[in-house]
C-alpha cells in the first residue's frame, strides 16, 4: 500500500508543473478573451455615442 502511495505521490509531483502551466495558460486565455470582449464593448459604446451626436 505504501508503494502505491509513493508511486501516486511521484506521479502527482511530476504532473504538477504541467497542471500548473495548463491552469496558467487557461487563465491567460480567459483574461485575454475578457479584455478583448471589454474592449469591443467599449468600442461599440463609443461608436454608439458618435452616432448619437
Amino acid at each position: 500500500m505504501n508503494i502505491l502511495l509513493a508511486l501516486f505521490a511521484v506521479v502527482v509531483y511530476n504532473w504538477l508543473p504541467l497542471l500548473g502551466i495548463t491552469v496558467l495558460v487557461a487563465l491567460l486565455c480567459f483574461i485575454i478573451h475578457w479584455a478583448l470582449h471589454s474592449a469591443s464593448q467599449a468600442a461599440e459604446h463609443l461608436s454608439h455615442d458618435d452616432t448619437g451626436d
